[in-house]
């Protein structure tokens, strides 16, 4: 049996109303194509922006080593401030990159 067939028996035997029976393999099949087709277009997107960000990367200046950060702030110029250990009611975070920030008061 397939796939409609089965949805049609189902829902014949659940319901009275003969045009919703009549629609469900319509429904069934409408609902493949738009999500087949939303599908697509989601790809189609995803892909164009990550080859526009792509080549925003390759025009745009690069920085030179050490003036990432800007001046004034802390890891300017490769200079961290010292290890702040976590106190009491310091909240951290599961990553390690996020917790090294904070604990070097950044």
């Amino acid at each position: 049996m397939t796939l409609f067939a089965s949805l049609y028996h189902i829902k014949a035997a659940t319901c009275r109303n003969a045009k919703f029976v009549v629609l469900v393999p319509f429904t069934c099949l409408t609902m493949f194509l738009i999500s087949s087709i939303a599908k697509f277009f989601t790809n189609i997107y995803i892909g164009l922006w990550d080859i526009s960000l792509t080549l925003f990367n390759l025009v745009t200046p690069k920085r030179p080593v050490g003036k990432v950060i800007p001046e004034g702030s802390p890891g300017a110029g490769g200079k961290w401030p010292e290890f702040i250990a976590p106190k009491e009611g310091d909240s951290r975070s599961a990553c390690p990159a996020l917790n090294a920030l904070a604990n070097h008061g950044a």
